[in-house]
């Protein structure tokens, strides 16, 4: 795991999860905010959500717990959470999906984006679709 990445459990505090330990570890809690960086190799913006994700915990201030995908995990969130582009944060209630947020967005983008997530009832995630890609491999 690339350092940046490993980073966000070592010196900022996300939990790592796996597709075994999400459930457990994300339905006692209020609201997860689950990091998925994607690989740095193929992902263009994949380290770019590892500087940005404690900084949008900081300006949440306690009101999202923060969790960080392993690398083994990420194609399993991909496929059920149903989005198709790395990196993404995905917002989730006692383990149900809220929605999420994909690519490195404006910070004023996730000002509004996510408050307005954090209001909404839990609802079923998208269905994934290999139509709509597997990953933004070499995006920009």
């Amino acid at each position: 795991m690339h350092p940046l990445i490993q980073a966000l459990a070592d010196k900022h505090g996300f939990t790592p999860v796996t597709e075994k330990t999400l459930d457990e570890c994300a339905a006692p809690l209020g609201v997860a905010m689950l990091t998925i960086c994607g690989d740095p190799k193929n992902v263009s913006e994949s380290l770019d959500l590892a500087i940005v994700a404690p900084e949008i915990v900081k300006a949440f201030r306690g009101a999202v717990t923060p969790l960080v995908a392993t690398a083994e995990a990420e194609r399993h969130f991909q496929m059920r959470f149903g989005f198709s582009l790395f990196p993404v944060l995905v917002f989730l209630r006692h383990g149900e999906y809220l929605g999420a947020i994909t690519r490195i967005r404006d910070w004023s983008d996730y000002m509004a984006e996510i408050p307005a997530i954090l209001q909404r009832q839990a609802s079923l995630p998208p269905q994934f679709e290999l139509s709509r890609g597997c990953g933004n491999i070499a995006a920009h």
